[in-house]
C-alpha cells in the first residue's frame, strides 16, 4: 500500500474545503486550510493509504475524541455537542492540541 505525500495532503485538504463545506460547515472549511498549512499535520496525514478520503478520516477521529471528551474547549466548537457552539474563527489552537495527545 502506498501512502501520499504532503503536496497531494494540501490539495486534498483545499479541495475539501472548496468543494464540501464552502457553504454549509464553517468549522470544517477553516480548519482544512489550517491543516493544510500545518507541517506537523500533514506529516500525520501521510500514514493514512492513497485512496483513503484523508479529511474525513481526520475530522471523523477528531470529531469522535470529542464526542468523548465534551467538557474540552474544542467540544464547544461542535453543534453536534452544543446548541450553541463557538464561532470557529479561532478554533485551531484547540484542534491541534487535541491531536497532539496521541
Amino acid at each position: 500500500m502506498n501512502n501520499i505525500n504532503q503536496k497531494e495532503i494540501v490539495e486534498r485538504f483545499i479541495r475539501f474545503a472548496d468543494n464540501e463545506c464552502v457553504g454549509s460547515s464553517r468549522l470544517y472549511e477553516i480548519l482544512a486550510r489550517e491543516v493544510a498549512e500545518n507541517e506537523w499535520l500533514l506529516s500525520l496525514c501521510e500514514e493514512i493509504p492513497d485512496g483513503q478520503p484523508v479529511p474525513n478520516l481526520l475530522f471523523g477521529a477528531v470529531h469522535e475524541l470529542v464526542l468523548q471528551h465534551q467538557s474540552d474547549e474544542l467540544a464547544m466548537y461542535y453543534l453536534s455537542v452544543t446548541k450553541n457552539p463557538k464561532q470557529p474563527d479561532d478554533v485551531f489552537p484547540f484542534f491541534s492540541d487535541v491531536l497532539s495527545y496521541i
